[in-house]
């Protein structure tokens, strides 16, 4: 090589270029970002989704449904669209959503149809219907009894109200060694309740050991 002839310094090929280099800047990756964002949106659905729905009548696994695809469709971003197109419900779905538009129109609708609100009436009635037994503890009895009253208007009764309600189907062995004087709320119920429960199981076990 002469002197005179300048030498010239090879760039490095990346491999998949062919020797031709390339460089991105801000407004390119943020194109190329964009788009994988897109994309990546996509895909998502709420076939994905764990939990389905196979059309049970049932309040409770009607709601459970309702919140668990609604918590997946936020975090997971799925518009309202993607997640009407996706629902994991029964087949009676396929034949009405494209009726629906919004993603709280589906869920109005789907409690609506499987767990339609129960008339006042009906709801009394269950409230009042059975006692508690030997069997189940006083705070798995006021549970559900509490449970049917929040089904109710909101501020129907307060607390001294249901409080009257349910004390008087609570099992004797409660109402005989808590007074209905003695409590002013829910807390304090159960509070007692759980004492005279575990003195009962103390007692039925000293009177389960053999005697000498």
């Amino acid at each position: 090589m002469s002197p005179r002839q300048s030498s010239k310094t090879a760039t490095p090929s990346t491999p998949g270029t062919s020797g031709v280099s390339h460089s991105l800047n801000t407004d390119d990756l943020r194109i190329i970002l964009n788009e994988f964002r897109e994309s990546n949106s996509k895909r998502k659905s709420l076939c994905e989704c764990a939990i389905k729905f196979y059309g049970e009548k049932d309040t409770q696994i009607v709601k459970d449904f309702i919140r668990t695809t609604t918590i997946f469709k936020d975090a997971e971003h799925i518009s309202d669209n993607d997640a009407l197109i996706g629902l994991p419900a029964a087949e009676w779905w396929d034949g009405i959503y494209k009726k629906v538009n919004t993603w709280k129109e589906a869920c109005e609708l789907i409690l609506k149809t499987f767990a339609p609100k129960k008339p006042n009436s009906e709801l009394y009635f269950e409230l009042f219907m059975g006692c508690q037994d030997n069997n189940m503890n006083t705070e798995e009895f006021i549970c559900k009894k509490r449970a049917i009253l929040a089904k109710l208007p909101p501020n129907r009764h307060d607390e001294e109200t249901e409080l009257d309600m349910i004390y008087e189907m609570l099992n004797i062995n409660i109402r005989s060694k808590i007074a209905r004087s003695d409590i002013i709320s829910f807390d304090q119920l159960l509070e007692k309740a759980s004492r005279v429960e575990a003195l009962v199981r103390e007692e039925k076990f000293k009177n389960s050991l053999p005697s000498y």
